[in-house]
C-alpha cells in the first residue's frame, strides 16, 4: 500500500512539473479483479398487488416435469387452479405445508390431496414455515409470501424467482429432508 501511495505521488509530481510519466513496472501494474461468472436471472416481485401471485402461477405455467412446494399454507383458489392445471398437464406435484393451517377454514390442502397431489404435514409442535417452490429441479421460488389472498390484496410480501444451481439444490436437500422426516409421522 505504501509502496503504491509513493508511485501516486511520484506520479502526481511528474505530471505537475510537466515531465511525461513513467509506466510503472509488470511487478507494479495492478490486476484486474477477477470477473465472476454471470449469476443467474433473478426475478423479484412485491406485493399487495398481483405480482406474486402472477409469479407463482406463471411458474406452474412452465413447468413441465414436477413441482415441489413447501408452504405453511395454501388458501388462494388462484394459487390451487394454477397447481391444479400443472396437474392435469401430468405435472407430479408434492407439497409440504404445516399442521396447524391444513384443516383450517379455506385451506386448500386438502382439495389438493382429493385431487391426486401428494401432500405430508408438518405433525410437530414447531411450525413448518417455509415458503418456496421449486421447478423441475432447474428454478426457486421464495420468498415472506404467503400463497394466500390477504398477501395478493393487502400483504406487504416478496418473492424471488432464481436459477442459481447451487441455491436451487440447497432447496431441493432441504424439501427432500423435510419430506422423508414428515413421512414417518
Amino acid at each position: 500500500m505504501r509502496d503504491t501511495f509513493s508511485w501516486v505521488l511520484t506520479l502526481a509530481d511528474l505530471a505537475r512539473d510537466g515531465a511525461p510519466a513513467p509506466k510503472p513496472s509488470p511487478r507494479e501494474t495492478p490486476k484486474p479483479a477477477p470477473r465472476e461468472a454471470p449469476s443467474a436471472a433473478v426475478h423479484v416481485a412485491f406485493s399487495p398487488g398481483e405480482d406474486c401471485l402472477d409469479a407463482i402461477r406463471d411458474e406452474f405455467a412452465r413447468a413441465r416435469r414436477k413441482v415441489d412446494v413447501c408452504v405453511f399454507t395454501i388458501t388462494d383458489d388462484r394459487i390451487r387452479a394454477a397447481m391444479l392445471d400443472a396437474r392435469r398437464r401430468g405435472v407430479e406435484i408434492r407439497v409440504i405445508s404445516d399442521n396447524d393451517k391444513a384443516m383450517d377454514e379455506g385451506s386448500d390442502i386438502e382439495p389438493l390431496r382429493r385431487a391426486g397431489i401428494e401432500v405430508r404435514v408438518d405433525q410437530t409442535e414447531a411450525h413448518m414455515h417455509h415458503k418456496f417452490a421449486l421447478y423441475d429441479d432447474a428454478r426457486l421460488l421464495s420468498g415472506s409470501y404467503n400463497w394466500t389472498r390477504s398477501a395478493a390484496n393487502y400483504n406487504q410480501e416478496n418473492l424471488i424467482v432464481t436459477s442459481d444451481r447451487a441455491i436451487v439444490e440447497r432447496f431441493g436437500s432441504e424439501f427432500e429432508r423435510l419430506w422423508s422426516d414428515f413421512s414417518r409421522r
